[in-house]
């Protein structure tokens, strides 16, 4: 299972606007975020088409518009960013397809590995939240989840 470059830009660009949001700056625009973030501007729109989809950031048109959070920084998990992006993340279709898994234990004895890995992924990425990142940004610690 590997994330695309969606989830890649889009949690760096969430985390930018988390960090202006911080800040108490006004809406970031596109240009600003893709700017600072060395990400094309066409493809951070379609990234933040999908994130304003999926009720994540508003946008507003004029002079003083540009992208906000909906929430607090603190109210958005990891998770919730990368599934708006990819779907649900699972190592295998039939954890989040219902009707393609017809597990038996007698003939799938991995069913037990994949659904335990499922969780790991899952919880993990629920429990970081733009908020801690972006404290250990600008505290200036290192966070593997940002620097990849």
């Amino acid at each position: 299972m590997l994330l695309s470059s969606y989830s890649k830009y889009g949690l760096r660009a969430m985390i930018r606007l988390a960090i202006l949001s911080e800040n108490g700056e006004k809406p970031a625009t596109v240009r600003e975020i893709a700017n600072t973030e060395n990400i094309s501007i066409k493809y951070l729109e379609s990234i933040f088409s999908i994130l304003k989809r999926s009720g994540l950031i508003t946008a507003r048109k004029g002079k003083t518009g540009g992208y906000r959070l909906i929430r607090d920084p603190s109210q958005i998990t990891v998770l919730e960013i990368i599934e708006a992006l990819e779907g649900r993340l699972s190592p295998v279709e039939c954890l989040t397809h219902q009707n393609s898994c017809n597990f038996n234990p007698l003939t799938c004895t991995v069913h037990p590995l994949w659904t335990e890995l499922y969780s790991t992924i899952n919880n993990t990425l629920q429990k970081y939240t733009l908020n801690d990142i972006m404290k250990d940004i600008l505290n200036n610690q290192q966070n593997p989840v940002v620097t990849h």
